[in-house]
């Protein structure tokens, strides 16, 4: 397989719990808009952590020139981005622990300022992503879970 044929996994929330494991918690459905953008996000936090890493690697010993050529391919360099959907905050954090115990680089995404969640300063994890993996490093971890949207194609 060859690195075009990696994948970044995003998995959104459609709802969230919060406080998240305690006994008085509340579930937020997640308008369509807000999951959008909380895909957005979390996807934008691993390009911006791979390209950090590339940019670290790259420093040592290299021209400006070649960083500048480096960099200018990384960033405009297309990685296809699925997206997933999780039912809910207890879904999300586990197929995020799985990710982690299998070595996989996945991020996460805590959304903020949101009064809906019972308070603007609280902060509930709505999306997670991982670097380009190839679909078999995800099998048996994000396989059962429907692409984003699909329930509302039919």
């Amino acid at each position: 397989m060859t690195k075009a044929d990696k994948r970044i996994y995003c998995v959104v929330a459609s709802t969230v719990q919060n406080p998240f494991g305690s006994k008085s918690l509340v579930t937020i459905v997640q308008p369509l808009g807000r999951q959008v953008a909380q895909a957005a996000h979390v996807v934008s936090k691993v390009r911006f952590i791979l390209l950090r890493k590339a940019f670290i690697k790259l420093l040592k010993g290299r021209s400006i020139a070649a960083v500048r050529e480096a960099v200018s391919a990384l960033l405009f360099t297309p990685v296809t981005t699925i997206i997933l959907e999780a039912r809910d905050s207890y879904e999300l954090k586990h197929v995020f622990v799985l990710l982690e115990k299998n070595g996989i680089p996945v991020y996460d995404f805590f959304d903020t300022e949101q009064p809906d969640y019972g308070s603007p300063t609280d902060q509930v994890r709505t999306a997670i992503a991982t670097e380009p993996v190839e679909p078999s490093d995800v099998m048996g971890i994000l396989d059962y879970l429907h692409l984003w949207g699909s329930q509302y194609t039919k």
